[in-house]
């Protein structure tokens, strides 16, 4: 359970997770080293918002779905969707030639909640340069359904109770990732991992209709010397839809000890 009070927007928040799952792995070590892993894993997820506010819509408000006041925002919502989401995947490792193994994999989703099903290629290759410096390169697909509880440390909102009626597809990421890792000592690994990631098909507020955009017009009673403050481009609101995409890039450093 999550609550949130704001009083800078006079907001209440209870957004409330309830996650039953039940997860088995399996490992076969064939002959010469090779070595398959499969499992599945099954979430049943009962989640729901209640939500109120009472403030003015801040209609300057680039993101008409801002928790801080964006002009889109329903002055009360509440919303409880229960839904399954479902896994099964297969991964091989095996060495292909000396110092060098891949790891091909598959995995395939399923979510109720938007009653869609996704399938994730993913594959990883390892060089040993030496007994303590390895190179790894690895891609791969991976998927997200919609849910109360991707929303729980978000800056805006987005009704998600016709999600399944409109069709929203999971939000999709595609990882390339190179890395090269060295064993400074019996117990010490440092890693230095270069990545790029691109996002696609994540969820936003919509933009309004043209329909839409016409009746909230159509509230301004405005005289002629104020016109040119009236809000006329299309709003951001708090219906959602696939239209988010983005990209991060990077190098991180990482020294453990065990």
């Amino acid at each position: 359970y999550w609550r949130d009070w704001s009083s800078d927007v006079c907001s209440s928040d209870l957004l409330t997770v309830k996650d039953t799952s039940v997860r088995q792995e399996f490992g076969i070590v064939a002959p010469g080293g090779q070595v398959i892993e499969t499992g599945f894993e099954v979430h049943r997820l009962d989640t729901g918002l209640d939500w109120a506010a009472s403030f003015d819509r801040d209609l300057v408000q680039g993101n008409g779905s801002s928790i801080q006041g964006g002009a889109g925002l329903p002055s009360s919502l509440s919303s409880w969707r229960p839904a399954t989401r479902s896994a099964v995947w297969i991964q091989d490792r095996l060495t292909i030639a000396r110092g060098l193994s891949i790891e091909p994999g598959l995995r395939f989703d399923y979510s109720t909640f938007n009653a869609r099903g996704s399938l994730s290629p993913r594959v990883a290759a390892t060089f040993r340069l030496d007994p303590t410096v390895r190179v790894r390169a690895s891609g791969g697909l991976f998927y997200q359904s919609p849910g109360w509880e991707k929303l729980l440390q978000s800056d805006y909102l987005v009704d998600l109770t016709p999600a399944g009626d409109v069709g929203l597809a999971s939000e999709r990421s595609a990882h390339i990732v190179l890395s090269m890792e060295k064993d400074l000592g019996p117990a010490v690994l440092m890693r230095v991992e270069g990545y790029y990631k691109t996002f696609s098909d994540l969820i936003t507020g919509r933009l309004e209709t043209e329909a839409e955009r016409a009746v909230r017009l159509s509230q301004y009673d405005f005289p002629a010397e104020l016109q040119w403050s009236v809000p006329r481009e299309p709003l951001i609101t708090s219906s959602p839809g696939n239209d988010g995409t983005g990209r991060a890039y990077g190098i991180d450093l990482f020294v453990s000890r065990s």
